[in-house]
């Protein structure tokens, strides 16, 4: 990740002091909060593992639509066809499930004194349950089931789920080695923050 040192730099807070509180001599404190706040934004606001989820079975829809294309330009076994139209469709229901959770949590954002990372925790189980449940709803279903053909298509879109929990699996796996990675970013430029202020020779109050 590349990041500039006069990124950090913000605009500067002596108008905005000077208009609402006279009785502050130095802005130094208003412009540390606003450059950390910018450098928590930078390092920590995009990774969200279900957005990153999203974007893995973005590709895999497009895949699939590229394969029945060619499927059906070359006239394959329509029961092929069929499973890859009901492996997108099992893959949109996730997005659907995705989107649904993401846009719940932004006002969770706002919760005084809840972290990033504990909301995201929350978000993705959450996740997890329910298709975990769907999964179990179809495990149902398929020892119910009595044609072959019912028990394929079942048997498939359990695999489906699987997989997608299985991309989740390994995200957060990796989750672990990316913060810890972060959290040492962060505090190299908590030090180029400090470096900044006293460059600009303001008195500390």
């Amino acid at each position: 990740m590349t990041f500039f040192v006069q990124d950090l730099i913000v605009p500067d807070c002596r108008s905005y002091v000077a208009k609402h509180d006279h009785s502050i001599h130095s802005p130094s404190a208003c412009r540390m909060s606003l450059i950390i706040s910018q450098v928590d934004e930078h390092l920590f606001m995009p990774k969200h593992k279900l957005f990153e989820l999203n974007k893995i079975i973005g590709r895999r829809i497009g895949s699939l639509k590229e394969e029945i294309e060619i499927a059906t330009n070359v006239h394959l076994n329509p029961l092929y066809v069929i499973d890859l139209t009901d492996e997108i469709e099992s893959l949109r229901w996730v997005t659907r499930i995705i989107k649904w959770i993401l846009d719940r949590a932004i006002d969770g954002r706002q919760q005084l004194g809840v972290t990033r990372m504990r909301l995201e925790l929350e978000d993705t189980k959450k996740f997890e349950n329910m298709l975990h449940e769907k999964i179990q709803e179809l495990e149902i279903e398929l020892e119910d089931s009595f044609t072959a053909r019912e028990k394929e298509v079942l048997t498939n879109e359990i695999d489906t789920l699987g997989c997608v929990l299985g991309h989740l699996f390994d995200l957060k796996s990796g989750g672990d080695e990316i913060q810890a990675s972060k959290l040492l970013e962060t505090n190299n430029y908590f030090h180029i923050a400090d470096k900044i202020i006293l460059s600009h020779n303001y008195p500390m109050q």
